[in-house]
């Protein structure tokens, strides 16, 4: 790797292009503690653009698209969807019974269905 202090030529890790790494840049990114860039600026970009989490999240940045699970509301008997895996002994609601329920407090309609104990 060339001398700190002065200009570097890296290469991008999606496109190949290389770009420049100014000395100016350096100091930047080292007096923040980042590590130095591996995207040029307009894979930068297009990155940013697609949604990705920037550099240093969890994972790769490719976040695996929510799960939903179908569910016969307990409430009101309706198909519904929930982004968690229900459990069989629990009930689970669709989103307008749980928030009624949610806003009537605990324990308002009893454990199980709505206005059964």
């Amino acid at each position: 790797m060339p001398e700190e202090g002065q200009d570097q030529l890296v290469v991008c890790v999606d496109c190949g292009a290389q770009f420049p790494f100014s000395a100016q840049e350096q100091s930047f990114y080292k007096e923040r503690g980042y590590s130095p860039p591996k995207r040029c600026k307009a894979c930068r970009a297009k990155r940013k653009a697609q949604g990705a989490a920037p550099a240093g999240g969890a994972g790769d940045g490719a976040a695996a698209p929510a799960q939903f699970y179908k569910i016969v509301c307990a409430g009101c008997g309706q198909e519904s969807t929930v982004p968690f895996k229900p459990d069989p002994t629990r009930p689970a609601y669709c989103r307008a019974c749980y928030s009624t329920r949610r806003k009537a407090g605990p324990n308002a309609a009893g454990p199980g269905p709505a206005g059964t104990p």
